[in-house]
């Protein structure tokens, strides 16, 4: 059992030393005690190496600074026990303030006191108040229950050492602890204060719901303490394999209370179906504006928060984006639910219109474009003098229904004739007395243009004055 023990002591040594290494900002190696629990591993945050965007990071709530001068004296907040919701078979996490322990502000070293949650692979479960001066092991004092009230505060007394400091805990009114000029082997700097909810990871996150803080204050230089928004706040959140976990909300009007919750993962299933083919067809997918490596159809699990999906314009038949199964027309959906998304490809087909003289077309001759499967509805609208005399569509005649309606299977040319409304006699050509002048320009021509007038009658009628109808 030793060897064995030695065995698994010294892998975990090589992985944290590999972690270390590859992600060297303050990471703090998970440590087995005897008693196989694990130490808690404070501010963990793991940044892209080329961008500098955040992966992991395993603290939600505020963190406060002051100026470069000034040293934080005390820290302090109430809250409430949470209910756990569905916790899983293992979890492990915790509510306090405290500080120090940010080495972007600070040092590792950290005194904090609050509740700690877990349930370990035994099924043991804790619930304890707590306070700790780390990397010492964490000091647990009394159980709390859902619905218990908690108040911590953390001082250091005047006139002392700088590292004997005062620590209460008070649950539902009851002092639970005071420790009265308690040396602190491992100094912070004491430049930053926090209000804080933590995850310990690996070990799963538990769904507590909303954790509310109030009463959120800290002092500088032994001073009076002051609500948390009278220093610099710096909000950070809970996130986990790229995904964040929590959200925590601004700072209140009193200016000394806000809420941390906790974000429900959720799954997504990309697809993608042309509508043309009837077949489900795989595209690549995008993810927050960066290539997955994934095609449809592709779920994507544990998701919180808001996220953006895109897929390409075309298919790879050619055929253009139509839609997501949402109703949105864009290629980039964003989503903040689990479901499945389905976006939709679709055959585009041209349909050009013209018209003869004497009228025209609604819409307005001209190409356009539809999705397959359109009914269009086309009117011919005739001058005065004229009728629609029949359609065309792609060349052979289509009747004279009007409107006529096109369904938008292929491309289609329609084409419109119109006529004029005044027929004319066997072999002749029948004009309106009133528009007798239109010959007017023609009349001169007869000296050079020999009109064969065989079967030709130009009839002309006249109109009776108003007077003779009487």
């Amino acid at each position: 059992m030793k060897k064995v023990f030695a065995i698994a002591m010294a892998f975990l040594m090589f992985l944290a030393t590999f972690i270390c290494s590859v992600y060297p900002r303050n990471i703090k190696q998970i440590v087995i005690n005897e008693d196989n629990r694990i130490n808690e591993d404070k501010h963990i945050v793991i940044r892209n190496a080329t961008t500098g965007q955040v992966t992991e990071c395993n603290w939600a709530g505020y963190e406060v600074t002051t100026d470069p001068s000034s040293i934080f004296t005390d820290v302090l907040a109430y809250w409430v026990v949470p209910t756990l919701k569905d916790p899983p078979s293992t979890y492990w996490f915790s509510i306090w303030v405290g500080i120090g322990g940010d080495p972007d502000f600070d040092s590792e070293n950290l005194i904090q006191a609050g509740t700690a949650f877990q349930k370990l692979s035994d099924g043991t479960v804790i619930s304890k108040a707590f306070w700790e001066n780390f990397p010492d092991p964490r000091q647990d004092i009394c159980d709390v229950s859902p619905g218990d009230i908690v108040y911590v505060i953390i001082f250091h007394p005047p006139q002392t050492p700088p590292n004997e400091w005062n620590i209460r805990i008070e649950v539902n009114g009851e002092t639970k602890l005071y420790l009265d000029r308690q040396v602190m082997n491992n100094m912070p700097l004491q430049k930053v204060a926090e209000w804080i909810v933590e995850s310990h990871f690996p070990t799963p996150f538990p769904n507590f719901g909303t954790v509310t803080f109030t009463t959120a204050k800290a002092s500088i230089n032994g001073g009076n303490s002051q609500p948390m928004n009278s220093f610099t706040l710096h909000k950070t959140e809970i996130m986990h394999e790229n995904n964040i976990r929590t959200t925590t909300s601004e700072v209140g009007s009193d200016g000394q209370s806000f809420s941390i919750t906790y974000l429900t993962p959720y799954d997504v299933n990309i697809k993608a179906h042309c509508n043309t083919e009837g077949v489900d067809i795989s595209v690549p997918i995008t993810m927050d504006g960066s290539p997955t490596g994934y095609n449809t159809p592709h779920t994507f699990t544990g998701l919180t928060g808001t996220h953006t999906f895109t897929v390409p314009n075309t298919d790879p038949s050619g055929h253009p984006f139509k839609q997501w199964s949402t109703g949105s027309t864009s290629t980039t959906i964003t989503v903040n639910t689990g479901g499945t998304y389905t976006a939709y490809y679709q055959a585009k087909y041209t349909l050009t219109i013209t018209a003869t003289s004497g009228g025209t077309t609604n819409p307005a001759p001209g190409t356009y474009t539809y999705w397959q499967g359109t009914v269009v509805s086309v009117t011919a609208i005739p001058n005065p003098g004229y009728i629609l005399d029949h359609w065309e569509l792609d060349g052979a005649p289509a009747g004279s229904q009007n409107p006529i309606s096109i369904t938008m299977n292929t491309n289609h040319n329609l084409h419109a004739v119109f006529k004029s409304k005044y027929s004319p006699g066997v072999g002749g050509i029948v004009i309106p007395v009133d528009k007798f002048a239109l010959l007017a320009p023609y009349i001169g021509l007869t000296s050079t243009v020999t009109v064969a007038a065989v079967a030709t009658v130009i009839y002309v009628k006249r109109v009776k004055r108003r007077k003779e109808k009487q």
